[in-house]
């Protein structure tokens, strides 16, 4: 189980390092000025505004994926650091709650290989060496899959670095209104 879990981490990360197309979309926008201006005016004179201006992303998002090798990297990268503790607590309680299984199988594992093969001890160490044994293999996967949703969340913060998502976008109101009887509600974009 270790191996191929490792297996598919490593095969995400070389996808993602190699910049195979992960989005639906890419990471620049072009930006057509002269679509809707067909007036000749200084700027388009001077070579300005001929189609060549083109967004681009301030954070990039294999660069967030990277940083996110380490847990709360990738939230360092993109800013959001409300979001490194959400992480990194419990990648890293799991991890040592991984540990401390792997201590308890330990102890029953030699438990198992000193005592005598049929008696109650064996079978009762057996039992507690095989518990402790899912235990930290679930520990492990928990924390491996809060690690790549770390990942996620460091790609998408990425590319939403840029958004404007301000209160002057749209602001609402709701109001009652006593002359219909009932409650309405505006909306100004």
């Amino acid at each position: 189980m270790k191996l191929s879990t490792l297996y598919v981490i490593g095969l995400f990360l070389l996808s993602v390092a190699a910049g195979s197309p992960l989005s639906a979309q890419s990471d620049t926008t072009r930006v057509d000025t002269t679509a809707n201006d067909l007036s000749l005016d200084s700027d388009a004179a001077e070579g300005e505004g001929d189609g060549t201006d083109a967004f681009v992303m301030t954070k990039s998002p294999v660069a967030a994926v990277l940083w996110g090798i380490i847990p709360g990297g990738g939230q360092f990268y993109t800013e959001q650091y409300w979001k490194i503790p959400l992480f990194v607590l419990p990648i890293a309680g799991l991890t040592g709650l991984a540990i401390h299984n792997e201590s308890k199988r330990a102890e029953f594992a030699q438990v198992v290989d000193t005592a005598a093969v049929g008696t109650t001890t064996y079978s009762n160490a057996l039992t507690w060496r095989q518990t402790y044994q899912d235990r930290r293999d679930l520990s492990i996967a928990i924390a491996g899959g809060v690690w790549i949703l770390s990942l996620v969340d460091a790609y998408v913060g990425a590319h939403l670095y840029d958004f404007d998502v301000g209160d002057s976008l749209a602001s609402g109101r709701i109001y009652a209104d006593p002359i219909e009887g009932r409650v309405g509600v505006a909306v100004v974009w």
